[in-house]
């Protein structure tokens, strides 16, 4: 199991973080994603990101980065709030094209983590496609073509080439 780092933070606040040398190193490495100028790692651990939001992983740091968008509600309140807001957001926009956003009750078991949201509609959307039973225009054909396409019944194919052979003979 891969142990990843999850940091929370909300876009446009500076957020006062414990990090890890190799965390340090790999938030710095989302400069080329984020921008120059849009992550601003402080030498006291203050992280700052703006004009981002989301989430980036690099090699077993994910940053999730979430909207300021409450003024009275602290900590983790705050969080879930934003990624209810952010999921919203994502679906009205119609940058992606899953229409169920999942219900409040729902949402506390993704923790607040997009990718594993992403993962989920992914999921969702694959067993709803195998209960639809994706191969049910599949026509059961039994002839000698000559290419392949679909099951090949090797020993009936080597009985009729046997036969023929024979009855060219």
């Amino acid at each position: 199991m891969i142990d990843t780092g999850i940091i929370k933070v909300f876009e446009n606040t500076q957020n006062r973080l414990i990090l890890t040398d190799r965390e340090k190193k790999d938030i710095l490495s989302m400069k080329s994603i984020i921008g120059e100028n849009n992550l601003i790692l402080g030498a006291d651990g203050k992280l700052f990101i703006r004009h981002y939001v989301g989430f980036i992983q690099r090699n077993k740091t994910r940053l999730l980065i979430y909207p300021k968008i409450t003024n009275r509600v602290e900590g983790q309140q705050a969080a879930e709030k934003s990624f209810e807001i952010l999921i919203k957001l994502l679906s009205y926009s119609g940058f992606y094209s899953v229409k169920k956003i999942p219900t409040p009750q729902m949402m506390g078991k993704y923790q607040g983590d997009l990718l594993e949201l992403f993962i989920s509609f992914f999921i969702d959307e694959l067993l709803f496609l195998f209960k639809r039973d994706i191969n049910r225009n599949y026509n059961q054909s039994m002839e000698n073509q000559s290419f392949i396409k679909g099951k090949i019944d090797f020993t009936e194919t080597l009985n009729k080439i046997v036969i023929e052979d024979i009855s060219i003979i």
